[in-house]
C-alpha cells in the first residue's frame, strides 16, 4: 500500500476544497482515515470511504482503494478483494491516459506496480513508467540501521514522500542483482556467487551496490557488499536503484532466474549489462531456444522436449523414456 504515496494523498488533501455531505471536505476524510489506520481501528476506517465510494464521482477510485484497504487490514479479506476488483474495473472502463489524467485516479493507481498497470491498460511498462514519471511519483529510499552496529544500514524504496535519506557518491561502482526470495537451503550457489563477486570489487577498488531482498543469505549481511538494496527484484524497482546510483554497470548472472529473466528488459530500459549479455543468456537458458539451435547445427544431444504442463511433462517423459531430467528455464 505504501506506493499510494502519502505524497499523493498530501497533495490530493491540500488540493481538496471538495465538500462532501455534511460540509466534510476531502481531506477531512483523509485525516481521519489515517488517524483511524494509525490507532488499528480499521473498519471504521473503512466506512465513509467505501460510503463515497459508492456515491461516484471523480474521486471514486480514491475510496474504492483506501476502503479495500483498510477491509484488508480488518482482515475482512472477501470484502476487500471485492474492493479492489471494482477498483479494477473502474479502471479498466477507461484507458490509462484518461486515469492517469485525474488526479486523485492517478495518485491511488500508482500503488499498483508498472507490470500491474501495464497488463491492465495492455500498454508497456515503459509507457506506465513514464506517465508515473510525469505525475511525480518516483521512489525516496531510507535507512534501518543495523541492529548493534556502529553506521551500517540497509536501503528500502518508499512512496510516501519523505526525503531520500541515502546518499550517492562519486566513486565507481558496480551493481549486483541478488537472487530474491530463496528459501533456506535453496540455491546456496546463487548466494554464495554474489558474495564472492561483491567482495571482489570491492577488492578491485570498486563500490559494491547489492539488490536482494532475502534475509537469509550472507549476501544480505551488512558487512558483504558497501550498500545494501533491500528490494524486490523487478525491473521497476532495480531500474529505479540503477537511476539513483548510476553505476557503471550491473552483473545479473549470478542471481539465478530471477534476475536472468529480466536481464533483456533491463539492458532494453539502458541498463549496462556487465559479462555475458541477455541475449547469450538467452541462448543457454531457454532449453527450448538452445535445442533448436543444436538441431540447426546438427549438433548431437540428449533428446528432450519443453512442457507447459503437468499433462505435457508426463506425456514427454513417456515419449522420451525414464529415467527424465526435469529443469526449470526461463
Amino acid at each position: 500500500m505504501d506506493k499510494a504515496c502519502s505524497s499523493a494523498v498530501a497533495a490530493l488533501a491540500a488540493a481538496a476544497a471538495i465538500s462532501l455531505a455534511g460540509c466534510r471536505t476531502v481531506n477531512d476524510v483523509i485525516v481521519d482515515y489515517r488517524a483511524n489506520i494509525s490507532a488499528g481501528r480499521y473498519a471504521e476506517a473503512a466506512e465513509e470511504p467505501s460510503e463515497l465510494a459508492e456515491k461516484g464521482g471523480g474521486d471514486a477510485l480514491m475510496w474504492r482503494l483506501m476502503s479495500a484497504s483498510a477491509k484488508d487490514l480488518a482482515g475482512d479479506i472477501d470484502a476487500a478483494i471485492a474492493g479492489f476488483d471494482a477498483a479494477e474495473d473502474r479502471m479498466i472502463e477507461n484507458d490509462h491516459q484518461s486515469v492517469f489524467s485525474q488526479t486523485a485516479d492517478a495518485a491511488y493507481a500508482m500503488m499498483l506496480n508498472d507490470k500491474y498497470l501495464a497488463k491492465l491498460f495492455s500498454v508497456s511498462e515503459r509507457i506506465v513508467r513514464s506517465k508515473r514519471k510525469e505525475l511525480n511519483c518516483i521512489a525516496s529510499f531510507c535507512r534501518v540501521p543495523v541492529s548493534g552496529v556502529d553506521n551500517a544500514d540497509y536501503y528500502y524504496s518508499t512512496y510516501s514522500g519523505r526525503p531520500d535519506e541515502v546518499p550517492v557518491s562519486n566513486n565507481r561502482k558496480i551493481m549486483v542483482l541478488g537472487g530474491g526470495p530463496n528459501r533456506i537451503g535453496q540455491g546456496i550457489e546463487f548466494d554464495y556467487t554474489c558474495v564472492h563477486a561483491a567482495l571482489s570489487l570491492r577488492k578491485s577498488g570498486y563500490e559494491s551496490v547489492l539488490i536482494n531482498c532475502n534475509p537469509e543469505t550472507v549476501s544480505t549481511d551488512y558487512d558483504t557488499s558497501d550498500k545494501l538494496y533491500f528490494e524486490p527484484l523487478t525491473t521497476e524497482d532495480v531500474l529505479t536503484i540503477y537511476e539513483k546510483e548510476k553505476p557503471e554497470g550491473a552483473i545479473v548472472q549470478f542471481g539465478g532466474q530471477t534476475p536472468l529473466n529480466i536481464a533483456q528488459e533491463l539492458k532494453d530500459e539502458g541498463v549496462r549489462i556487465v559479462g555475458t549479455q541477455p541475449e547469450g543468456i538467452r541462448l543457454a537458458e531457454d532449453r527450448e531456444y538452445f535445442r533448436e539451435r543444436m538441431l540447426a547445427l546438427n549438433i548431437r544431444q540428449p533428446e528432450s522436449g519443453t512442457a507447459r504442463s503437468l499433462d505435457e511433462a508426463v506425456a514427454l517423459g513417456r515419449k522420451i523414456g525414464y529415467p527424465v531430467m526435469v529443469r526449470p528455464s526461463f
